[in-house]
């Protein structure tokens, strides 16, 4: 089941510059505390770098004819940039690109018709936590699950197709025993990468359009409850991520971004900084946030920039909606406008310049 399609069923029921780093060192190094000797000074968390503002941004219908279709209910997909549409329908779906008539596609027998993502080519994921498979240049694939992989817990698609999830591996006597993170490049045939995780509960983030994966994990050591997070880098090097005070639910990976609840990760420069005033969903490649003001009671399209948060314009008629897709820039963004009694939902896409 997708990130979106949870969600939509709960709701309906750089580091600073070197110089500056030193100055700030150098200076604290000068305090003295009340006996005389050198106070230690305390190591400069990393800082993240500045996201330049997000512009103008205006609506539209979304762009799928017949429509207007309801992303809340009727389990359509859109890409990360909004211009490739997944419509279910019977054993199979319609694929709506680039404005021309939609392409037919039916699910051969044996695979479930469950969607989960698609690409800027149309790619789609799809299939259960037995089969998973890829639709890609014409043909449906199953995608080549590890020795010992009972489930599919979770799965994420990048803009070129490659795929993440995660796998619940069974133990010697076929219970639930780890838990992995593998990936397919878009490459055919995909050659699989496994990420060993320690024993716990974890969620999967995402992977960025240039292979990056995140994951953060809760297990209980000698009855303590313990936090992580990673990230794996496109080259395969894992990162260990801080987690002093974060909150690890992650939901969404962009550039060398990680989004999770009110946390907001920079891997390069191994910053953890606190998004306030929003309930935070996606973030773009420059680390604005994008989701809902002030939460889900009630939920108000709106973006997050360098600590402050601006609503997005919306019908008047129509002034709530939950965050849905945003391009890799942040400029095209996808929701469902809907007024709080009836709903009477309105699918749109804003552009921001």
């Amino acid at each position: 089941m997708n990130e979106m399609t949870m969600r939509r069923r709960g709701l309906l029921a750089a580091v600073t510059g070197g110089m500056a780093v030193l100055a700030v060192v150098g200076a604290a190094s000068l305090i003295h505390n009340a006996a005389g000797s050198p106070a230690a000074s305390a190591p400069s968390a990393p800082s993240a770098p500045a996201a330049p503002p997000l512009g103008t941004c205006t609506f539209v219908d979304e762009p799928i004819p017949g429509g207007p279709r309801n992303v809340l209910t009727d389990g359509v997909l859109s890409d990360r940039g909004g211009k490739v549409y997944v419509v279910p329908g019977g054993h199979g779906f319609d694929v709506y690109q680039g404005g021309g008539a939609p392409r037919r596609v039916t699910v051969p027998p044996g695979l479930q018709a469950v969607y989960m993502a698609v690409d800027a080519r149309g790619d789609v994921l799809g299939g259960d936590q037995y089969k998973p498979w890829i639709f890609r240049d014409g043909a449906f694939r199953e995608l080549p699950l590890p020795a010992g992989t009972k489930e599919v817990r979770e799965a994420r698609m990048n803009e070129r197709g490659d795929v993440a999830v995660l796998l619940g591996i069974g133990g010697p006597s076929g219970d639930l025993s780890a838990m992995k993170v593998a990936v397919w490049p878009a490459a055919m045939p995909p050659a699989l990468t496994v990420y060993e995780l320690p024993r716990a509960t974890v969620t999967l983030g995402g992977i960025s359009d240039d292979g990056m994966v995140a994951a953060a994990y809760k297990r209980e050591v000698d009855g303590r409850a313990v936090s992580g997070a990673v990230a794996w880098l496109p080259d395969g090097t894992r990162r260990d991520l801080p987690t002093a005070g974060a909150d690890t639910t992650m939901t969404d990976v962009n550039g060398d971004w990680i989004i999770g609840g009110s946390s907001r990760w920079n891997v390069r420069t191994g910053s953890l900084d606190q998004v306030t005033g929003i309930l935070a969903r996606k973030v773009d490649k420059f680390g604005r946030v994008f989701g809902e003001a002030p939460n889900l009671a009630p939920p108000h399209p709106a973006v997050w920039v360098n600590g402050t948060v601006t609503w997005l314009p919306t019908d008047p008629k129509r002034p709530l909606g939950m965050m849905g897709q945003i391009s890799t820039d942040g400029t095209r963004i996808t929701s469902v406008l809907q007024a709080d009694n009836p709903p009477d939902p309105r699918p749109v896409v804003w552009t921001c310049a």
